[in-house]
């Protein structure tokens, strides 16, 4: 389960380092 949870952070992590990315030209 500390997995599933651990998966679950770090591709939480990523979205949001990538959006702000996205959002910037």
């Amino acid at each position: 389960m500390v997995e599933h949870g651990d998966i679950v952070h770090q591709e939480r992590r990523v979205v949001r380092v990538v959006t702000p990315l996205r959002s910037t030209p």
